[in-house]
């Protein structure tokens, strides 16, 4: 048996929103890059339109995401979105999540083929030791670990390999479209 088994069993996911975890972050943005000129033009326009100045022009914002830690490929991965982006009901949402989930696990070797022959050239030409020997599609494949999949409100995804030192540490993210097509992998980090 090579590294992928046609008789490696295939999740069937049946997520619930109970089965996701909120998690809330606040983080502070100030406005501190523009110019002196605009900042003036800024207060004059506040002024004929009865803003009040205020001490601090900080904000909080609270981003929220949800996530679950699941079984994909054989490895523990965080998949998670983003409630406040989608547009349409959560529960459907999140079972157009488990849609997506069973066609990835269903098609784990187009993946990994997207992956090898988008980076596969790079690695051997660019990222190879000197006086190291290149990369077969199984060695290069066998380095990969999926970690996360991050869904968006439109239906596309993106997934997040760990490269196995292949590209020093960079994550590889690997975009997928609403309808399941691989638009491209890509270093990250």
């Amino acid at each position: 048996m090579g590294i992928f088994s046609r008789f490696r069993k295939t999740e069937n996911y049946n997520l619930k929103k109970s089965d996701f975890t909120t998690e809330k972050e606040e983080s502070e943005v100030e406005v501190t890059f523009i110019s002196d000129e605009f900042a003036k033009s800024l207060a004059e326009y506040k002024k004929k339109q009865g803003i009040p100045e205020r001490e601090n022009d900080s904000k909080k914002f609270t981003s929220v995401t949800r996530f679950a830690n699941i079984t994909l490929f054989g490895n523990k991965i965080r998949i998670q979105y983003d409630p406040t982006e989608i547009e349409i009901d959560e529960n459907i949402f999140i079972n157009q999540i488990n849609e997506k989930l069973n066609w990835i696990s269903e098609n784990e070797i187009m993946i990994y083929r997207g992956i090898t022959d988008k980076l596969l050239i790079l690695k051997n030409e660019d990222w190879v030791e000197e006086n190291a020997e290149t990369l077969s599609d199984k060695q290069f494949i066998k380095c990969l670990t999926l970690t996360s999949i991050l869904f968006f409100h439109d239906g596309s995804s993106q997934l997040g390999f760990d490269d196995g030192n292949l590209f020093w540490g960079h994550s590889i993210m690997v975009d997928l479209s609403k309808d399941n097509k691989f638009i491209d992998a890509e270093l990250l980090g």
